[in-house]
């Protein structure tokens, strides 16, 4: 399973990103992330097995819980894929 760290898109901007996507339909061999699930990935991890996935998961669940982010705003650069 491919694993990734990743912060969720606000919905609000759902439309936008069905905007974008629209662009590039025409495209051949492009296939879409669903509009009210896209994110930013923070890290991509790859290729990783089920018992390491659970683990990492844990911590990463734990070290949410004990970390305190405030809402920050961004600004989007440019597109990216993976192939």
């Amino acid at each position: 399973m491919r694993l990734f760290v990743s912060v969720d898109l606000p919905l609000s901007l759902a439309d936008t990103v069905e905007t974008v996507q629209d662009e590039f339909s025409e495209a051949e061999g492009l296939r879409f992330v669903d509009p009210k699930q896209a994110h930013f990935t923070l890290k991509f991890l790859g290729d990783i097995n089920p018992e390491r996935r659970d683990k990492i998961k844990t911590a990463l669940h734990e070290a949410v819980d004990e970390a305190s982010v405030d809402p920050f705003n961004c600004t989007i650069g440019g597109l990216g894929v993976f192939p």
